[in-house]
Formats: C-alpha cells, structure tokens, sequence
C-alpha cells in the first residue's frame, strides 16, 4: 500500500542531499541552441548555404576569402526577429497510478512550450576596398537567451519500497549573451589558371563579449499532493560571468572554370569563464566552482554551382556541409551542473552529439528587369543536439526522471525564402525568413556601396 503522509516525510527528511541533482535536472533539458545561421538576409534566404558564395559583406564572418569579391567598400546591417519554442516537463506522473488529489492528475510526463523571441540589430560591418587587399570590421550577435522556467515536481512510484515519490519543485532564469566585435581580411593568392582560380584566401579575429546571468531555487512542496511552497526553499544556485575571449576565422575559395566555386572555412569558438555556486539554506555553506562555456568550433564545405547566365536572368545553386562540434559544450557548460550538483557516476550518462548540417539553396535573378528582382529559397537540415541521457544499468527513479525530461530532441528541417531587390548601384535590399517546426526567423538587410570614382581623363591640347 501507499502512504503519501509518511513518504512526504521521509522525502523532507533526505530531499536536501539530492536538491542539487533535481536542479541540473532541470536546467539540462533546456537546451542552448547554436544554430550557426550565416548572418546576412541573403543567405539565411538561400539555406545558410553560403560559404562557398560569400560575395558581400557578411563573409567577414562566413568565409574571410570572399572579402576579395568585393570591388567596392560598403557598409552592411541586418536586423533579424528570431523565435524558438522547446519543450520542457513541467510536472505529470512517471510511474503509479494517479491519485486525482490536488496536482497529481496527469498519467505520464507533462510538458510545457518555453518560448523566447528576439529582436533587434543582429550583424553590422564595413569593408575597405584596397587595391591589394580587402579588409572588413564587424559586430554580430551571436546568441541571445533569455528563458525563466518552473518544475512542479514530477511523481513516481518507489516499486521495491513500494510508496510514492515526488521529485523536489525548482524555478529558474537564465540571461545569456555574446556578441562577436571582429576585423576579417581576404585577397588574392597567386595567379590566374586556366583550369582554376585564382585561389582567395582570408582570415579573421574576433573579439567576444560574454555575459552570463542564471539563478535557480529549488523548494519543498506545502503538501505531498500540493503546489511549491515558497517558505520552505532547499538550495540557491547561481551561475555568473563577464568576459571577453578570442576567436578566429579562416577561410578559402577555389574557383574552377568559372562554372564551380569550392569554398570552405573553419571557425575556432572562444572560450568563457564563469563562477557556479550552489547553497543549501539549511546550512548556508556555499560550494563554489570555476566553469567554462565552450563556444563549440564549426568546420564548413561547400560548393556553388554557377551563376549561369542567359539574356533576360542568372540563376545558381549553392550546397554546404556544416560540423557543428557542440560535443564541447557538454565537457564545459553541461559538465558545470554535474560537477556541482551531481559528482556520481551517473555524471557520464550526458551527452550531446557533434551536428552534421546540410544546407541547399538556389537564386534566380530577373538581371533584365528594373531593380534585379532576385527570388530565393533552400532548405537544410538541422539534427538533434540538445542534451542526451543514456541509462546505466541501475533503471532507478533517477533515471526514469532523466529519460522523460530530455526525450523531446528532435531533428528538424529548416525551409528558407527570400527577395532581393538592387534599388541602384549603390544600394541593395534583402528579406528572408527561415521555418521549421520549432523555429522562425525574419531577416532584413540593407547594403550601401561606396562606388570607386572612375580615374578623370588626362588633359589633351586642344585640336588645331
């Protein structure tokens, strides 16, 4: 039989031994999305497929070498609305039979809809034409978190003790931002061959603000059955940062024919630094930890096919393959809450897998008609790289508690539009929009091109 009174007891007797393991629970099936989207409206229109185009501005970032593409200095922005939507169990019953008494009422894991939305100036830069070189300044937002989430307490069934038991309530916000201040330059290496080139080759430095701001509590419930209660808070943990790092880019672009283009580049994330700490109220004794937040590297290849030229349009394909190694995230910022708040083994049972992203895009530009209309779309595949949880071989409460909280990862595929449209020579405009079933983003862009004025003809004698 069960007897929630005395198990409500004896759970307040043990629960603050394990309220730090509850808490990285829950904070590890939020998940932190890097979705590597190229800046620019352009390419977020063709797919994100850009590495191997990279002919306007936004290459300081996504290939370095494609700076050298560029005949003229002009200044680029971009504003972007960015919304995601994650899944993330708020309360529900695992094992044993519903009661129907106050907020034990639901059979199996139940779920919320945690969303974050975003606005604002996401990628801004300058290129300097010279004759010999190209060299490019830029600012570029490269992750915005802002997400406050609550855990009621799931409930489950003890089967070799035979009572019920409520795991511990939590809440939690979490700010997290980096912005990237870089200068990128690209030019020529060698000469024109017949079958290839020349070769461009780039590089680049960024400078990377880093701010992170989490706090969290984790509280007793007023009945076994009840809701959270307030008074009877267990743990405090915080996690805090402000530093700047380094990064860098590299990349190269390979012309064959003037039919295909090779490009690739890879990108050395910076590395964080931040306090994590955690503190029982019972005790007051604070444990403390420095910690890391890996910025996960990122290897891209592609190739553009094109463009193809006819009298009335130009149209060109563009493919990428993309590695996303968020595996670093786990050896770092996941690894902060297990170190702290669970040292057992079942630390190793976490893990997120490295991404293999594939990207297409295709344009088609009406070069015939007034302001160059250009029609964009693409696609790409996004696959699972929020938190795992493989089980051990104990299958204890534990690890029924992980294997329901992080099951909602899943693969996505990403559909991509966009227009374009060339008000002058010297001025350019793009929207795009990127949607899957999890995420949307609108993009606009605008770029300005300082056109270089022509040499003034030499003086000549007047005719005779």
């Amino acid at each position: 039989m069960r007897h929630p009174a005395i198990n409500g007891g004896l759970i307040a007797a043990i629960v603050v031994l394990t309220a730090g393991a509850a808490q990285a629970q829950q904070s590890l099936q939020v998940p932190i999305q890097f979705d590597f989207l190229s800046p620019g409206a352009r390419s977020l229109a063709l797919g994100s497929a850009f590495v191997a185009v990279a002919d306007d501005a936004t290459a300081a970032w996504t290939n370095p070498a494609g700076l050298w593409n560029l005949p003229d200095s002009e200044i680029s922005l971009e504003g972007r609305f960015s919304g995601t939507e994650q899944q993330f169990m708020t309360g529900g019953r695992l094992s044993g039979q519903v009661s129907g008494r106050l907020t034990d009422v639901v059979a199996g894991p139940q779920f919320a809809k945690l969303s974050a939305d975003r606005t604002g100036l996401s990628f801004l830069s300058f290129v300097y034409s010279m004759r010999k070189l190209k060299i490019a300044a830029y600012r570029h937002e490269l992750l915005r978190v802002d997400q406050s989430f609550d855990y009621a307490g799931v409930f489950q069934f003890e089967p070799n003790l035979r009572f019920d038991n409520r795991d511990i309530a939590f809440t939690g916000d979490r700010k997290i931002v980096i912005d990237n201040y870089g200068v990128s330059v690209g030019r020529q290496l060698g000469p024109l061959n017949r079958k290839w080139g020349p070769v461009l080759v780039g590089a680049g430095i960024s400078f990377a603000k880093f701010s992170l701001d989490y706090q969290a509590s984790t509280f007793l419930h007023q009945t076994f059955y009840g809701a959270l209660d307030p008074i009877q808070m267990l743990a405090r943990s915080k996690q805090s940062g402000d530093e700047w790092a380094i990064g860098a880019t590299a990349g190269v672009l390979v012309p064959i024919r003037g039919i295909v283009t090779i490009g690739a580049a890879y990108r050395n994330g910076p590395s964080f630094h931040f306090t994590s700490t955690v503190t029982p109220t019972t005790t007051n004794v604070q444990t403390s930890a420095e910690e890391r937040f890996d910025v996960p590297d990122v290897i891209a290849a592609g190739v553009r096919i094109g463009p193809f030229s006819s009298p009335r349009a130009t149209w060109q394909v563009t493919t990428e393959y993309k590695r996303v190694q968020n595996s670093e995230l786990r050896s770092s910022y996941v690894a902060s809450f297990l170190r702290v708040n669970d040292p057992s083994e079942k630390a190793y049972a976490f893990s997120i897998d490295d991404s293999n992203e594939f990207h297409l895009g295709a344009e088609y530009v009406l070069s015939s008609r007034r302001w160059r209309p250009s029609f964009r779309g693409g696609l790409w595949y996004d696959p699972d790289h929020s938190v795992q949880y493989s089980s051990p071989t104990t299958n204890d409460l534990y690890d029924e508690r992980f294997r329901a909280s992080l099951s909602t990862g899943k693969d996505l595929m990403h559909y991509t539009f966009g227009l374009g449209l060339l008000a002058s020579r010297q001025l350019e405009f793009n929207i795009a929009g990127d949607a899957s079933s999890r995420s949307t983003v609108i993009s606009a862009s605008a770029i300005v091109r300082f056109r270089k004025t022509p040499p003034k003809p030499p003086d000549l004698p007047p005719l005779e």
